[in-house]
């Protein structure tokens, strides 16, 4: 695979150019780290038409990639938090992590911004999973065992067979409502350790919209992703 990068609205773009036998027509599609574009051209097809190709596709392109652009956690930027927004600020000296009036306040050297903000998302996180997961739970007559906040690739949620939860960290930036439906779909597998239609009543039991949150999941999860990236 061919990797370069192209201007475009005087921005460089990534682009990965491979070459497939079943390809039947140019296409593109964006890169597994969602930060480029990975073009797919058939065997017979030339660079140069590939090329033309996605000068044409430039305002898809340009879209794309802006809506999967990275957004680092530093001082200053704006992040949603399940459904609010918050902007970062870092303060000089020693003091603990909160929220105040439409901010987020981390203390430190800037070099440690985007660990210590990450660290509070991931204590905020999992404290209204714990509530929420445990009340869930309780409706069910189980018990959560606890419930652990990290990076879990492409997985949302887990729940093992000893009652035990796991959340993916970037949960944190969806809408309350999505957060929600997460922690009720894995506290019904406390229940139903399947995707049975006993499974789904449980989860609708929990969580009584939950086919709308579950729709904004899979239609806007992979923007989650570009948080902290």
């Amino acid at each position: 695979m061919e990797t370069t990068q192209i201007p475009l609205d005087g921005r460089m773009i990534p682009l990965s150019i491979r070459r497939h036998r079943r390809a039947r027509r140019i296409s593109l599609r964006l890169s597994p780290a969602r930060d480029g574009i990975v073009m797919t051209l058939p065997m017979r097809a030339s660079v140069e038409s590939g090329m033309r190709f996605f000068s044409d596709k430039a305002q898809w392109v340009l879209s794309n990639v802006d809506e999967n652009a990275a957004i680092p956690l530093e001082d200053g930027m704006l992040i949603p938090l399940l459904g609010a927004d918050y902007r970062i600020r870092r303060r000089d000296g020693r003091g603990v992590s909160h929220l105040a009036a439409g901010e987020l306040i981390v203390f430190g050297a800037a070099q440690f911004t985007s660990r210590r903000v990450r660290d509070f998302l991931k204590k905020h996180l999992r404290g209204i999973c714990l509530e929420r997961a445990a009340a869930m739970a309780q409706q069910l007559g189980k018990k959560v065992s606890d419930v652990r906040i990290r990076h879990m690739g492409s997985r949302w949620g887990s729940c093992s067979a000893g009652g035990k939860l796991t959340f993916h960290w970037q949960l944190v930036f969806a809408p309350m409502e999505v957060a929600l439906y997460l922690v009720a779909h894995e506290v019904a597998h406390l229940k139903e350790m399947n995707h049975s239609d006993r499974f789904w009543r449980t989860v609708a039991q929990l969580c009584p919209n939950a086919e709308t949150p579950r729709r904004w999941l899979k239609k806007h999860g992979h923007t989650l992703h570009r948080f902290g990236r």
